[in-house]
């Protein structure tokens, strides 16, 4: 039986696969950001530790330095947090849900990124979630006032800020993975900055 971590990381090799071969030629840059993004994890890995009194946390890998929002060493941050949480891991066994985040006019363009839980297992990644059942879409600076407590997220989805459009049921279906991701975020956001 591999560990969450191990399967996590599984599952999101198997997805990079997946979308390099869709390309008939990746190109340079796709080959080089893969690189790059496997250089940064490494390195990241590099300078985890355990056990830290300070974020009042025992016996999980915790990152030292900061990140920045919504980027993708944010992404693995919150990848990584998610697959040693246990209420995390409780909630992906009793639904299965594709939700993909879209952000507009952010400093280096549109952020996609996806949250989707599939046969028990919760993937946090960058790319649309596939299957995709809903999907949010909303400006960067809507997203960082409900990510740092300024702007309240259901005041910003009444106010048309935030544009839900799928399967509505299915998201109040699967809240429990959203209230366990809440744990996930709020350690991530500890180190997190929004420049």
């Amino acid at each position: 039986q591999p560990s969450s971590r191990t399967a996590h990381h599984e599952v999101r090799d198997r997805r990079t696969r997946q979308q390099t071969d869709r390309s008939p030629h990746p190109t340079t840059t796709t080959i080089q950001r893969t690189q790059r993004d496997d250089d940064a994890h490494r390195l990241r890995a590099t300078h985890r530790w355990k056990g830290s009194a300070l974020l009042g946390t025992i016996g999980h890998a915790r990152y030292l330095g900061e990140v920045r929002y919504l980027s993708l060493d944010w992404i693995d941050a919150v990848a990584d947090e998610a697959a040693t949480n246990s209420e995390v891991a409780g909630a992906a066994a009793e639904c299965t849900i594709g939700v993909t985040q879209v952000i507009t006019d952010a400093p280096d363009g549109t952020i996609v990124y996806s949250l989707q839980v599939l046969d028990g297992q919760l993937l946090f990644a960058a790319g649309a979630a596939f299957p995709e059942d809903v999907r949010f879409e909303q400006t960067w600076a809507t997203a960082v006032g409900v990510a740092t407590g300024v702007l309240n997220a259901q005041e910003a989805f009444i106010q048309g800020r935030i544009l839900l459009t799928g399967n509505q049921q299915k998201l109040m279906d699967s809240q429990a993975v959203f209230s366990a991701m809440n744990a996930v975020f709020d350690i991530v956001r500890a180190n997190t900055t929004y420049e």
